[in-house]
């Protein structure tokens, strides 16, 4: 979900006034998610650059592979959309976000949609699938950038962990996604509600962070299933 944060602007021009309609915008996802966490130094070049700061120690990381099931909102009719996003948490003045380190998608379309928003993605050929409980979800860019395959445990505990975990995180995300629009950084109002279970990871293998150096070797903390992740974007 990196787990994961809708609106345009449309300027109408006339001889007595200027007038500013905000859009809005819903993105419902399935999929998974990996939650790490990792030294604050690996990735404080990064975010200061952009005129964020990070907790003094330790921030989490989010890696996401996620699937799309639900898109509304000008811009994104008729889009599907599979997409891999590493985020971390981070601050930008005095409100904390999700600082995108990098987002993936492999829907141009999509891609045009977040430059428009602020969420600036790089087209890659990502592909997801379920079967039989088993998950597998590998996204490339002329080399591989994340290769995921897991399993999602089932039974009365699992399902009981999960209203829990759903529940916990519902009440933990942040209010805002910290994007970047005509080279400006800008806090994205998002309100952020998922459902989720454990996930037995088998083969997690993310060759672009441990080359970046943001990963080295570390276990993720939590891994989820995603069943369902939805995201109400508005941009004043």
């Amino acid at each position: 979900m990196y787990f994961l944060e809708k609106k345009a602007v449309n300027l109408f021009i006339s001889t007595s006034r200027v007038e500013y309609v905000s859009q809005e915008y819903f993105l419902c996802f399935h999929g998974v998610t990996l939650v790490y966490t990792i030294p604050s130094m690996r990735v404080k070049g990064i975010v200061s650059e952009k005129g964020c700061l990070l907790p003094d120690k330790n921030t989490r990381l989010y890696v996401q592979c996620l699937e799309s099931t639900r898109l509304e909102g000008k811009g994104l009719e008729g889009i599907k959309v599979r997409e891999l996003n590493h985020l971390i948490e981070a601050k930008y003045g005095n409100t904390k976000g999700y600082f995108p380190l990098k987002l993936y998608a492999d829907n141009p379309k999509y891609i045009e949609w977040g430059k428009r928003v602020g969420f600036i993605k790089t087209l890659a050929k990502i592909v997801y699938k379920e079967d039989s409980g088993t998950v597998f979800a590998k996204a490339s860019r002329g080399k591989t950038l994340a290769v995921i395959r897991a399993e999602i445990p089932s039974g009365a505990v699992e399902g009981f962990l999960g209203r829990i975990y759903s529940t916990i995180l519902s009440l933990m995300f942040y209010k805002f996604f910290i994007g970047e629009k005509d080279r400006e950084v800008r806090l994205i109002p998002v309100n952020l509600s998922a459902k989720v279970v454990s996930l037995k990871a088998i083969r997690v293998d993310f060759p672009e962070l441990l080359g970046a150096g943001i990963l080295k070797g570390e276990e993720p903390k939590y891994s989820f299933y995603v069943k369902e992740i939805s995201m109400r974007i508005r941009i004043e």
